[in-house]
């Protein structure tokens, strides 16, 4: 009976129900729906945001706009009463660095092959007429140059004093002054000639030719300079070693004019006979072919003959020509060579005029379409005209030795377009000069045009370029 009840009992306990609560899960359908309104209203307030800055930037852009248009109409009302000082101050020079300076005062032979490459680049970026020296001669600045600095109203060289360094101006001007003595007092006269500005060099035509200072020069403001010494100069520009031949004879041996002259007594380690060296872009190399002691051999680069032209009184006569018949007035001696055109450059006192200080009158004109208003002021009493533009293996100095000009008119001036060329004494080239070679040389050079011949030229072309304005200024006023 008790299991029997036992067994009830636990049969009974087995299958009751149990009073654990059992979780029930939220619906999550709701939640999704408000979640996704929260999003679209942040988004809203968004845009809203965005359009309300839009706006506000636009008002400020547009009151601004209002404001300039009033400021410029207040502006142009006042134009020719005021002025902005500004747009009159001196724009400033780009300099070398304090580092550069530095290398540049360091003894030659402590300088790297990384500090030349730094004084080039900055040579190069603060003065660009730098850059007409050729890469080698660069390098050769940049390695032995010394920079030297001066003060207002320091002497850098003496008139009649020794040449013994040659400068390259890199900040400032100098002033360019010549001592002459005054005939009737007697007094001695100082005259300024030029201002040399960043750029410019001076010393190297006394220290090529072996004599003395013809000018002095005066610094202006404060004056930055690379100093290079006499005998340094002859290495960079004459491009001499010691002990080794000069390679420039075989070149001339390539000339048909030099192959009649016994080359073999040419000495290569005679700079006062016989040396190369390189003059910059407007350089005056020769100012009188009549008076000049050298004879010039072009080996790279290129240079001008020039001459000084006397304007004649122009009596124009405007006579009818069809528009379109070709002139070539300059034919002198070639059907190929124009010999003869209106110097395309303007020549004036700041070619480094401590070589030429002979008035060199700077002509300027606004109309530029015509040649002959281009280059002459309507008071100018001459013109400056290129005759021939001289290339490698040409030569000049000639053509005095063949023909013995002696009347100024033939007198013809030699600049530099950035040329190397080769300078043999004319002296020594006469000595062994024979009758023979001078007959030959006739049929190799020939004579520059004359005065009268340029002179005639200059008035045909004047009276042409008259005709064409005058039927031009009809036909438009029709």
């Amino acid at each position: 009976m008790l299991n029997n009840k036992k067994g009830l009992s636990l049969q009974s306990s087995k299958y009751q129900p149990s009073s654990v609560n059992i979780p029930v899960l939220p619906d999550n359908s709701n939640n999704e729906s408000l979640l996704k309104r929260f999003q679209k209203i942040c988004k809203l307030l968004i845009l809203v945001r965005q359009a309300a800055y839009s706006a506000q930037v636009n008002q400020v852009e547009e009151k601004n706009r209002h404001v300039k248009e009033k400021v410029d109409e207040e502006k142009s009302l006042l134009e020719g009463i005021m002025f902005d000082i500004n747009n009159f101050n001196r724009p400033k020079e780009i300099g070398i660095s304090e580092e550069i300076k530095w290398i540049l005062k360091m003894p030659p032979e402590k300088r790297t092959s990384n500090h030349i490459k730094e004084i080039c680049t900055a040579l190069i970026e603060a003065v660009p007429e730098f850059t007409e020296f050729t890469p080698r001669i660069q390098k050769s600045i940049a390695q032995l140059a010394l920079l030297q600095e001066f003060e207002t109203g320091r002497i850098i060289i003496r008139q009649n004093h020794r040449a013994d360094n040659y400068y390259f101006i890199v900040s400032g001007v100098a002033s360019v002054y010549v001592s002459k003595k005054n005939r009737t007092t007697g007094d001695t006269e100082n005259r300024n000639v030029a201002f040399l500005r960043k750029g410019k060099s001076f010393g190297e035509l006394a220290i090529i030719n072996g004599s003395a200072r013809n000018e002095n020069v005066i610094c202006h403001t404060n004056v930055s300079v690379l100093c290079i010494d006499r005998d340094d100069f002859i290495k960079i520009f004459m491009n001499k070693e010691e002990g080794k031949e000069s390679e420039y004879i075989s070149f001339l041996r390539q000339i048909d004019i030099m192959k009649m002259w016994p080359l073999d007594e040419l000495p290569d380690n005679d700079p006062r006979i016989c040396l190369l060296t390189f003059f910059r872009k407007g350089i005056v190399m020769c100012k009188n072919n009549l008076k000049n002691d050298w004879v010039f051999v072009v080996k790279q680069g290129s240079c001008k003959i020039v001459k000084n032209v006397t304007i004649p009184k122009l009596n124009l006569v405007l006579t009818k020509r069809p528009l379109n018949t070709p002139i070539n007035y300059f034919d002198f001696h070639s059907k190929n060579e124009r010999y003869t055109s209106i110097l395309r450059h303007e020549i004036n006192n700041e070619f480094n005029l401590q070589y030429n200080f002979d008035k060199i009158s700077e002509v300027q004109s606004d109309d530029e379409d015509d040649p002959i208003k281009s280059f002459v002021k309507e008071n100018e009493k001459s013109v400056y005209v290129e005759i021939k533009r001289l290339k490698p293996k040409e030569v000049f100095g000639l053509l005095e030795m063949t023909y013995n000009f002696e009347e100024e008119q033939n007198r013809a001036i030699l600049i530099s377009d950035g040329v190397e060329c080769i300078m043999i004494n004319k002296k020594f080239f006469l000595k062994y000069m024979t009758p023979s070679n001078k007959n030959l040389l006739r049929n190799l050079v020939h004579p520059y045009p004359t005065e009268l011949e340029l002179q005639k030229k200059l008035q045909i072309q004047s009276g042409w370029n008259n005709y064409k304005k005058d039927i031009v200024t009809k036909k438009t006023s029709i």
